[in-house]
């Protein structure tokens, strides 16, 4: 999807590939770190399922996933963006086998997941905002002169 492209530049792609591993940056659909941090998306997603039977420490990790966001430059839009990007790549990957009852099933553990990912995600931003800093990946503030 064109807005995968604007998602995923190459600074950020960089930061899942591995380190043996030469990418053209202007390849994108065969991209070692785009591969790598789809297969995040995707354990993150199987984990929510297995998690479904522990709600209460499900919605605590996934918030503060989606808390440390914060720290990727990425805005709400992402959340959507990738949600469209599994849809295509379970449809092209799955053929016929991607049936609507398969669609909607992915679509509402996506749509669960994101949901409380960006509960977390705007939760940390507006921590960030009102302590005057900015956050690191594991959701710390740090303020001017704080280092």
């Amino acid at each position: 999807a064109p807005q995968a492209m604007d998602s995923f530049p190459v600074e950020v792609r960089v930061r899942y590939r591995e380190w043996l591993e030469d990418e053209d940056p202007t390849n994108l659909m065969e991209s070692a770190g785009l591969r790598n941090l789809f297969s995040k998306v995707v354990n993150a997603i199987g984990c929510t399922v297995t998690g479904l039977r522990d709600i209460g420490r499900l919605v605590p990790m996934l918030t503060k996933l989606g808390g440390r966001h914060i720290s990727y430059s990425v805005s709400e839009g992402y959340w959507e963006v990738l949600g469209r990007a599994l849809d295509m790549t379970l449809r092209d990957i799955l053929g016929e086998a991607y049936t609507q009852e398969v669609r909607r099933s992915w679509q509402m553990v996506y749509s669960f997941l994101s949901a409380v990912m960006l509960d977390g995600f705007r939760k940390a931003k507006q921590r960030e905002e009102s302590e005057g800093g900015s956050l690191d990946e594991r959701g710390s503030v740090h303020t001017f002169g704080s280092d």
